[in-house]
């Protein structure tokens, strides 16, 4: 087939196309369009999306066409006009608080709606990295986007990733100009159980909702307390307790900066055996998982291969455990 856009231009260069088995979800290799816009591909009978998108460095959106191909039919020729698509190369030059250039950081744009004159369902993610100046520079269609500035991962960094919304009218060239990444902030607090005791050795873990999803941990001392300087993001807080006494808890922490006292959960007790062969499994590890897949605790069975484990209790009420897996 052919793909056009409405003044009978060809799409980008870097534009390829592939099809996707809509049965197994396996995407095929790319071809390239030639400077008409061509595509050959080949495939077995069956249901399939036709992806056109563009190559990493490419501006192009992803497309998505779905059709069949037939077991006695001799070829299928599907051919598109995408509307029109206006490039706008967007730049700008990535630092720090302190007004050290970010080197590195990955800059990515999410399409929130694209240009109205695409006469096709499209989305778009593109992304491109800074150089040792801190400068960046990506061809991007006109429309809404949000773009992600994410500085390199470090465990004790300065910088905290940055999201912005930003409209592209399709004029050619936009400069963002400097843009400075938000200072890290010091996450501080203590761990206390049912009794308001403070708990130590427990395992701190934040991770961010969001952008790239760093992790960040740290152990809680003799009197409960920790402190971690962490991306001022909101994060996803998990306290995995030292002994199975007590049940993993999670919570949303909007601003790692300004923690309470957080508090383990009771949560329920989940007993069992395991078995395998006919016999008891000793020192086997038993993990529980709620049905969204959120981690709630582990343990291993004993020399009988029983075993306990504190975990949250079920929305439905304690006791039941239908929740779980």
């Amino acid at each position: 087939g052919q793909v056009r856009q409405d003044d009978d231009r060809p799409l980008p260069e870097g534009t390829v196309a592939r099809l996707r088995d809509r049965a197994t979800g396996v995407e095929g290799p790319p071809h390239l369009l030639n400077s008409a816009g061509q595509y050959l591909l080949r495939a077995l009978p069956g249901d399939y999306e036709l992806i056109i998108e563009g190559e990493p460095t490419s501006p192009a959106p992803r497309i998505a066409q779905v059709l069949r191909v037939g077991a006695d039919a001799p070829g299928v020729e599907v051919n598109l006009n995408v509307g029109h698509f206006d490039i706008t190369y967007v730049e700008g030059r990535v630092y720090d608080a302190e007004g050290d250039d970010q080197e590195v950081a990955v800059v990515r744009f999410l399409a929130d709606a694209l240009d109205p004159r695409l006469t096709v369902e499209a989305t778009a993610l593109h992304e491109t990295t800074t150089n040792s100046d801190g400068q960046f520079r990506r061809g991007i269609l006109a429309g809404d986007w949000i773009v992600e500035i994410i500085p390199p991962y470090e465990d004790d960094g300065d910088a905290s990733p940055y999201r912005f919304p930003l409209e592209v009218d399709g004029s050619g060239e936009v400069s963002l100009g400097r843009i400075e990444l938000p200072a890290r902030t010091q996450a501080q607090s203590q761990v206390l159980d049912e009794a308001g005791n403070p708990v130590s050795g427990v395992i701190v873990n934040f991770t961010e909702r969001g952008f790239d999803g760093f992790s960040y941990s740290e152990t809680t001392n003799n009197n409960g307390q920790f402190s971690r300087r962490l991306p001022n993001v909101p994060m996803d807080l998990t306290l995995v307790p030292p002994t199975p006494n007590t049940a993993v808890t999670r919570m949303v922490v909007e601003e790692p900066g300004d923690l309470p006292d957080l508090q383990l959960e009771v949560g329920i007790v989940v007993t069992g055996e395991v078995t395998g062969a006919g016999a008891s499994l000793s020192y086997a590890l038993v993990e529980i998982y709620a049905d969204d897949g959120a981690f709630l605790g582990s343990t291993v069975t004993d020399g009988g291969g029983t075993f306990s484990l504190q975990v949250r209790a079920a929305p439905a009420g304690l006791g039941d455990t239908g929740n779980l897996r």
